[in-house]
């Protein structure tokens, strides 16, 4: 009996394989948590990943990866938070690509593969949509050996735009005279900073690059939070950022192509990042800023905090308390990734939540000023049940995973199961949060 099988990146994809392969029977291969939870509720055949992938597959990757981002050549990103956007979208390129070259390799080994379908979507919408479709492109530059079916020439090679655009201001009645705090967003962990900062009557800026709601900016105007807008010019004139080409090989296979042809995808976003902080200079310029906070290091949320040192203006980096020393290579590997994005040299202080977050920066040295806050984020729940066990999970999509220290999707159903045993046989009662992004399976 002929092996062959499908590849999906979201059900909506999955769906218009089906609908297109007429009278074949075909096995799925799920690549995100929604996908897998369709093929389960529906009954089609599909390869569990976690039957052919393991850790040493991650391993493996995320010491290629290391190999990959220490050869970029970042010469032309003048900013640690640029160039950390750069390495971070490269990466996760790279492990989606290393993710289908080792998945479809395993199962080739388990029942040779005798054709493989693909919608033949390739579309790019932006830099993290969940509407870019990329898993076609890569099956056809990664799999050579098999016979690959696109059900659709519908290809789209679109880049990020590369326009030079100027950012000004849109908010009038800001008061120069006023000593303003600055903060990159009004989420994750600054609850509690918020309203100490109001009991000290400050007033709040919050730049965005995104429209808000009439409504909300009045809301929190009463809270003396305001949002900064900008409005956007765009001129004909167009610039580039001329990062060096990569050339990358694993398990023999070039990957040269798919790297580079990602970089020129997201170089307008880069070219966009480099608008924006122009922005953010001229907003320093502008009023006078006593304080930076921010809860990430990448991108834009990280150049608030390069932009205050340069103006000796005090800034704090409030992350998430659950960085840790490693246990070996391969988890620092994979916690000196996770910490690139919300540990930076630049800010004057950095919040640490917990001992184990105390130890992490006491075993990898870093040189900066810790503020012992105790957790920011349980604190303000005042009726914690202590009989509940919290499962947090942080999970990814195909377009951004993280190997070895974050739950591949599989494998976060697999331990739901486990859970659900340890909940029946011992009486326990688990309380599952998942990550924000996947919120949208919770009925399945």
């Amino acid at each position: 009996m002929s092996n062959k099988i499908c590849l999906a990146q979201s059900v909506k994809e999955l769906k218009f394989i089906l609908k297109n392969i007429k009278n074949e029977k075909v096995v799925c291969v799920p690549l995100n948590l929604p996908t897998q939870l369709f093929c389960i509720r529906n009954n089609l055949d599909f390869y569990n990943p976690i039957n052919f992938i393991d850790n040493s597959f991650y391993k493996e990757a995320l010491l290629e990866s290391e190999n990959l981002i220490n050869k970029l050549d970042t010469s032309e990103l003048k900013f640690e938070s640029h160039v950390k956007e750069y390495k971070a979208l490269m990466r996760f390129r790279f492990y989606s690509a290393v993710f289908l070259i080792e998945l479809i390799e395993k199962i080739n080994v388990y029942k040779k593969i005798d054709e493989i379908f693909v919608s033949g979507w390739n579309r790019y919408t932006d830099q993290y949509s969940s509407k870019n479709y990329f898993v076609s492109y890569l099956i056809h530059h990664l799999i050579t050996d098999k016979k690959v079916s696109k059900l659709s020439k519908y290809e789209e090679d679109k880049i990020s735009s590369k326009k030079s655009e100027n950012y000004v201001i849109c908010n009038k009645n800001l008061n120069k005279r006023k000593n303003y705090v600055l903060m990159n967003n009004i989420g994750y962990n600054f609850k509690r900073v918020i309203f100490f900062l109001q009991k000290k009557n400050c007033h709040i800026v919050v730049p965005t690059f995104n429209k808000i709601s009439f409504l909300k900016k009045i809301l929190l105007r009463i809270l003396k939070i305001i949002f900064l807008e900008f409005n956007v010019y765009s001129s004909k004139k167009q610039k580039n950022i001329p990062l060096p080409d990569i050339e990358f090989f694993y398990k023999e296979k070039n990957l040269s192509k798919i790297l580079n042809f990602r970089k020129e995808q997201e170089i307008g976003n880069l070219i966009k990042l480099q608008n924006q902080s122009n922005a953010i200079d001229n907003l320093f310029e502008q009023l006078n800023i006593k304080l930076v906070l921010s809860n990430i290091t990448r991108g834009i949320n990280g150049y608030y905090l390069e932009k205050s040192k340069t103006k000796n203006i005090p800034s704090i980096c409030i992350p998430h308390g659950t960085l840790a020393p490693a246990f070996n290579k391969f988890d620092k590997i994979y916690k000196n990734i996770i910490s690139e994005t919300i540990t930076i040299d630049k800010p004057e202080y950095f919040a640490v939540q917990s001992k184990i977050a105390k130890k992490f920066v006491e075993s990898n040295n870093l040189n900066i000023n810790t503020i012992e806050t105790g957790n920011l984020v349980f604190s303000e729940n005042k009726n914690t049940n202590k009989k509940k066990i919290l499962f947090a999970v942080t999970l990814k999509d195909f377009k951004n995973l993280q190997f070895l220290g974050v739950e591949m999707y599989y494998e976060f159903l697999d331990n739901l199961n486990f859970f659900n045993m340890l909940a029946k046989e011992h009486n326990l009662d688990f309380l599952v949060k998942p990550h924000p992004s996947e919120n949208r399976c919770i009925d399945d």
